[in-house]
């Protein structure tokens, strides 16, 4: 028989807790996977990570997602339907997940996973 087509997992937007982060430039990149097998740097690391102030150890954490076609980066039409702005108005990581509409209108979603902190043994 024909095998039925196979057909990508469509995934949402991975995003990290505040204070940490999956891009490569930290200074915890080798502790979070940040590089191909081949050296060149990934476009995410595949934890979020942030270093410890106290003792200078690389925290790692297992991001979060939200779900498909939605988002937790600063979006500058939904900054307060979506939680964008610091108390400042500075922009940030919204707080909800968060689209686009295509009336125009800002959707928000749970994110189907919370980020949950790698325990290193």
């Amino acid at each position: 028989g024909a095998m039925p087509p196979l057909y990508p997992v469509l995934r949402g937007s991975l995003f990290c807790s505040e204070g940490f982060s999956n891009i490569p430039s930290s200074s915890c990149g080798r502790a979070c996977n940040c590089s191909n097998d081949d050296g060149t740097a990934k476009l995410q690391c595949d934890n979020c990570c942030k270093e410890d102030d106290l003792s200078g150890q690389c925290l790692q954490q297992i991001p979060g997602q939200c779900p498909f076609g939605y988002s937790k980066d600063w979006n500058s039409k939904c900054q307060s339907a979506c939680g964008c702005s610091s108390s400042d108005g500075s922009p940030k990581q919204c707080d909800k997940c968060c689209k686009l509409g295509f009336d125009g209108s800002c959707v928000t979603a749970d994110a189907v996973q919370e980020p949950s902190l790698l325990i290193l043994v």
